[in-house]
């Protein structure tokens, strides 16, 4: 029987981020230990180690055993107190570490904090399916307001067919955990000529997508995707 062991890299408090697309990234965190502050110094008492500079990539489409693929490595440890969020443009935003100096086991490679224990350098994460030069869908114009049950009309540039689209709820995420998180999928009814009719989220499930802002992306061939625009859900 075939599973899916995170390619075996072991991994504590991750920050994950789901992508447009339905895929997963996750960066950073441990490879030994556990989530906060030893009583006994930063080596003892179970105090996360051996920083992951080793970024996954999780595709729930792909076959059983398959669906994690390394992404690049980064020079930057991120662990405690570090953040990751998707961007407007569909790329990732990941900042902080909170004493990330101490950790035992750096990788050799890491760029050290310049300022010191804590770390303030951003960086930003294209995934591969919006990558320079590939071929995305652009969003021309979309509705401020849609409403539960009810089709909305986004005109669009592409060269290609619209597979779907989706709404991505705002980014809050702190100590590797993102509870805000929310990516629907929705229906593309007809796509032609620049112009999709898309299916709001359903009304008998309210539950599915809580009133309020979301970004909305339309997803392409090969399962890339546009910049995100926000809209509001009635």
């Amino acid at each position: 029987m075939q599973e899916d062991d995170m390619l075996g890299i072991r991994r504590v408090m991750p920050d994950t981020v789901v992508l447009p697309n339905g895929k997963v990234a996750i960066l950073h965190g441990a490879q030994n230990g556990r989530a906060g502050y030893a009583k006994k110094g930063w080596a003892k008492g179970g105090q996360a180690s051996n920083p992951n500079t080793v970024s996954l990539l999780y595709d729930p489409y792909a076959p059983v055993g398959k669906r994690f693929k390394k992404l690049s490595p980064t020079p930057i440890v991120r662990m405690y107190h570090s953040s990751a969020c998707l961007h407007p443009t569909g790329e990732i935003v990941v900042a902080g570490c909170d004493v990330a100096a101490k950790y035992a086991g750096v990788p050799e490679g890491a760029i050290a904090s310049p300022d010191g224990l804590l770390d303030f350098r951003l960086q930003l994460i294209t995934p591969n399916e919006i990558s320079l030069g590939v071929e995305r869908p652009k969003i021309v114009t979309a509705p401020k307001i849609i409403t539960r049950g009810r089709p909305f009309t986004v005109d669009y540039e592409y060269g290609a067919d619209i597979i779907g689209a989706s709404l991505v709820a705002p980014c809050g995420t702190t100590h590797s955990i993102g509870m805000n998180q929310r990516v629907i999928m929705l229906k593309v009814t007809s796509a032609a000529d620049g112009r999709a009719v898309i299916e709001a989220p359903p009304s008998y499930l309210p539950a599915l997508a809580l009133k309020g802002h979301y970004l909305l992306f339309l997803l392409g061939k090969s399962r890339t995707y546009s910049e995100g625009v926000w809209l509001q859900l009635h």
